[in-house]
């Protein structure tokens, strides 16, 4: 009896650390997905991204992280595109670790093609000098967290639900929300550590300096209880 308890409660042990794969949409893990400039996308739906600028891995908690370097100017980004598919509702989930103290720094840019520096562009997440903020087009930015420290890996999830708008997490804590239908390209290509063009976070105009530890899209919101199953999942890797 002893030890089909211990099987059963293994099992749940074993369930609860997973993360979320229900319309996982692309996963872009560096410890497992980097080979050369390709970033592959680890959930198997092939949509595998570049690496600009010839960043480099680095082990942080024994785990394999992506460092992007700001004055190499360094990003990745998929140049095929995500087409409408992000459209009517999304999550971003990254782990990232911004490195340069008081020093802002974009995480996602969305554009209208692959060559990510001319057309649509605006910022959807990143580091103001003193907060963590999130936008979609014609919504209106938030502020997931008013706070961040250069020392700390941060979980940041935002969620985009049709004209209930955006709502947004930092390790597993809730932050702002705002309401309203986003605006979108024709084909939605996005970055992450690249500034666009426009910036409507605030301030956010600087490539962003840091550890990226990993950065998923599902093409719907995920629950809460989805965001805070991803968070416990992957916390460990980075000490948090």
């Amino acid at each position: 009896m002893t030890g089909i308890m211990m099987s059963a409660m293994s099992h749940r042990i074993v369930a609860a650390s997973s993360i979320v794969l229900t319309n996982l949409f692309a996963n872009y893990d560096a410890a497992t997905g980097i080979s050369g400039s390709t970033f592959n996308d680890s959930s198997g739906n092939g949509r595998n991204a570049t690496l600009f600028g010839s960043p480099s891995t680095t082990t942080v908690n024994g785990t394999t992280v992506l460092r992007l370097t700001s004055a190499s100017s360094q990003y990745f980004g998929s140049t095929t595109g995500y087409g409408t598919s992000l459209n009517s509702a999304f999550t971003f989930d990254v782990w990232c670790q911004n490195l340069s103290a008081s020093t802002n720094g974009n995480l996602i840019g969305e554009w209208s093609n692959g060559t990510f520096n001319s057309g649509w562009t605006d910022n959807q997440m990143g580091f103001t000098t003193s907060a963590i903020r999130c936008f979609v087009y014609n919504t209106g930015v938030t502020t997931a967290q008013a706070s961040w420290n250069n020392t700390t890996w941060y979980n940041i999830v935002m969620t985009y639900n049709g004209s209930a708008g955006i709502a947004t997490y930092v390790n597993g804590t809730a932050g702002g929300t705002q309401a309203g239908a986003k605006q979108n390209p024709g084909n939605t290509f996005l970055s992450m550590g690249k500034p666009p063009g426009a910036d409507y976070l605030g301030g956010v105009t600087n490539y962003f300096n840091g550890y990226i530890g990993a950065w998923k899209i599902y093409n719907r919101a995920l629950t809460i209880e989805e965001i805070t199953q991803n968070f416990n999942a992957l916390r460990g890797r980075y000490g948090v």
